[in-house]
């Protein structure tokens, strides 16, 4: 029964994958810029826009994966993070990641069926995201 289950998400969510690219990639992008931002030094203390960058792209994350499936069951992508990044250079690529999952998303609405959808609501959390990183960078000057 629990296989059955599984092949059930895994074969809604290959269905996604086909049907809407652009949000997949998007949710890609996204866990891959919270990867990004999970790099912290060694005995540094969190940085709250880090925190508050993380908390609004798992919104994001959940508001495409609802918009795709209806209750945001699409499993999340693993990503690499290069271990010899130091974190400005986490933060600026997590930003750039932020900036392509925003183009994933709008080419996605240029579809009028998907406007005004819970995807409106990911592109405000992505550019909150985007304030808290900026701000985040420019503490790490």
């Amino acid at each position: 029964m629990a296989a059955a289950a599984f092949l059930l998400v895994a074969a809604g969510a290959a269905e996604a994958q086909v049907q809407h690219p652009a949000y997949v990639r998007a949710l890609a992008e996204l866990h891959h810029a919270q990867a990004q931002l999970e790099i912290e030094p060694p005995g540094a203390s969190p940085d709250i826009n880090v925190q508050q960058a993380k908390e609004q792209i798992g919104k994001a994350i959940k508001d495409i994966a609802d918009t795709l499936d209806g209750d945001g069951k699409i499993a999340p992508s693993h990503t690499l993070v290069k271990a010899s990044w130091d974190r400005r250079e986490c933060l600026q690529q997590a930003l750039e990641l932020l900036d392509q999952a925003h183009d994933s998303i709008e080419l996605r609405q240029q579809d009028s069926y998907w406007k005004g959808l819970k995807a409106n609501d990911a592109q405000d959390h992505v550019a909150a995201a985007k304030k808290e990183i900026q701000r985040a960078l420019e503490g790490t000057k």
